[in-house]
């Protein structure tokens, strides 16, 4: 992939802004906590779109499907990977 591509993606990723905004509304309606940044969990939940993406595409046929991949990112980004996850305060 070329890499004014990945430089786009990663360095300030569009998508990580589109998805700022609405972990932001998310946060005015008291659906997402108020002590998450919404950027940098706009960047996360970004990139973890385009590494998903980009395992897809690499090869022929796919190695997983994309539907069920995205959507178990979206459920450990919104609901956690431990089991009764309590935020911590950063280092």
């Amino acid at each position: 992939m070329d890499s004014r591509i990945w430089s786009a993606l990663l360095d300030d990723p569009p998508l990580g802004h589109e998805l700022a905004k609405y972990l932001s509304q998310g946060q005015a309606n008291g659906e997402i906590r108020t002590d998450v940044d919404p950027n940098q969990a706009g960047e996360l939940l970004a990139l973890g779109y385009v590494a998903a993406l980009t395992g897809w595409i690499k090869q022929e046929p796919p190695a997983y499907e994309l539907e069920p991949r995205l959507l178990n990112l979206l459920n450990m980004f919104l609901h956690g990977a431990q089991v009764n996850a309590r935020p911590t305060s950063p280092p």
